[in-house]
């Protein structure tokens, strides 16, 4: 079912495609806000094939599913990440959580958070990508 509201966080208009983004992991990433008690911006949704595709996305990626989302950098990751994790626990569902971190002059610098909700049986992931 798409998101047809907006959450007490978050705001359909902060969202690329509500159309097409889980209403269950809308839910979920507005507990992980509740939990972890500062803002969250939110970078990238749900994406058609096309901008997948120009995102260099994978095409099993979560975001094709309406089950993924890209958040600028939080002010205080591993918080972040508790708070992540807790939901996961609590609500006996599973993640995929990256923490990208490039900082180097010779590339663009990338600091965002990947938060996926995984409804597949594959277990939980944490992935820290760092240069």
């Amino acid at each position: 079912m798409p998101l047809t509201r907006d959450l007490p966080n978050f705001r359909l208009s902060e969202f690329n495609h509500p159309d097409l983004i889980d209403q269950d992991a809308a839910e979920l990433l507005q507990e992980v806000r509740t939990i972890y008690g500062r803002s969250l911006v939110v970078t990238s949704d749900a994406r058609t094939a096309a901008e997948n595709d120009a995102a260099g996305g994978s095409p099993t990626s979560w975001h094709l599913r309406g089950r993924a989302f890209d958040l600028r950098w939080p002010a205080d990751p591993w918080k972040f990440v508790d708070a992540v994790f807790q939901v996961a626990r609590t609500l006996g569902v599973r993640v995929e959580l990256e923490l990208v971190y490039s900082a180097f002059a010779y590339r663009a610098r990338d600091k965002h958070v990947h938060l996926a909700w995984k409804n597949d049986g594959t277990p939980s992931e944490l992935i820290v990508a760092a240069d």
